[in-house]
């Protein structure tokens, strides 16, 4: 509690901590695509640059199969029926289904609220939660 109130100084436990912690984290060594060991830091460099180059690069487009696929797919159109299920404002009912199936222990959303928070706090809440997701349903 003393360093959270106060600070602490940087000491030298505290220094030589950061230093052999930093030599763990370092790599001092790859192996390249031929299977030679590298230690050299220009050499290191270059070879994680490849790799990321490499990894991150298209291989050569689709084969047949697979575009002709994908194509077919373009033509597809969610039945009328079905869009206007989707589109249709839920229910209260559906809403606290939504939140009440949700795990615990999740990322929050963009508001910062876990969804315990929407949990424990449903009584309080619902009205006010439904009336912002009609709304956004409505716009």
């Amino acid at each position: 509690m003393h360093w959270l109130e106060e600070g602490d100084f940087c000491n030298s436990f505290f220094s030589r901590s950061v230093l052999a912690y930093k030599s763990r984290m370092k790599i001092s060594m790859l192996e390249d695509d031929h299977g030679h060991t590298i230690s050299d830091p220009d050499e290191l460099e270059r070879i994680v640059v490849d790799f990321y180059k490499d990894l991150f690069k298209s291989k050569g487009g689709l084969d047949g199969k697979k575009e002709e696929y994908i194509k077919s797919l373009i033509h597809r159109r969610v039945p009328l029926e079905h869009m206007k299920k989707v589109n249709a404002q839920p229910t209260i009912a559906e809403v606290h289904e939504a939140v009440f199936l949700q795990g615990y222990g999740k990322s929050p959303g963009l508001d910062g609220l876990g969804i315990e928070f929407y949990k424990f706090n449903w009584q309080l809440i619902k009205e006010d939660l439904f009336e912002t997701i009609s709304y956004i349903f409505a716009t």
